[in-house]
């Protein structure tokens, strides 16, 4: 079935930019950025508030993405967070703050997603963007680096699995067929 093979796209996708993956950067975020982290977070919690009222068709695909964004704040935070120690975590509140409640959100916005929609509907988008979104940053703002030759199989990786989650967000999603309950 098609929607067989847009999971296989994404997971294939997603297993080549894991082998593309090159040298992780710096542990020291750039200047700004735990305050840009925060603004995500609201950012993505009024998103998910307003998506979360639509009775469109597309709407747990939408909150799939959203939750997707919030475990990307998750992944983010703990990535810049100086230590796991009792100390280190005291020293940077701002960081340890943020993983939870992003992970909060993503979790909320997920279970949304989950009552409105198909499972893959949901979790296709979520897996998506809780890899890719980190990455780009990571590349774009950390000094995260891609396999040296491997930039074009990374960037293949990257379009394999975006079309793969647009497609199964496509097949699961039937405009006009919106449930008048949540699922159960």
């Amino acid at each position: 079935r098609a929607d067989w093979s847009a999971v296989g796209a994404i997971t294939v996708g997603l297993a080549v930019l894991a082998m593309a993956s090159g040298d992780i950067g710096g542990d020291d975020p750039p200047a700004g950025f735990v305050l840009w982290l925060y603004v995500g977070i609201v950012t993505v919690a009024i998103a998910g508030g307003l998506l979360s009222r639509s009775h469109d068709a597309y709407a747990a695909t939408g909150l799939g993405f959203l939750a997707g964004l919030g475990f990307t704040g998750s992944g983010l935070a703990a990535r810049i967070l100086p230590g796991l120690t009792p100390a280190q975590l005291w020293d940077s509140p701002a960081t340890s703050a943020a993983l939870p409640l992003s992970g909060a959100l993503a979790f909320a916005l997920y279970s949304l997603a989950l009552r409105r929609g198909a499972v893959t509907e949901a979790t296709g988008p979520m897996i998506v963007m809780q890899t890719v979104t980190p990455a780009l940053i990571g590349l774009a703002v950390l000094g995260d680096q891609v396999r040296v030759g491997w930039e074009l199989v990374a960037g293949a990786g990257f379009v394999l699995t975006a079309i793969g989650a647009v497609a199964l967000a496509r097949f699961e999603a039937v405009p006009g067929e919106v449930p008048s309950e949540p699922r159960r």
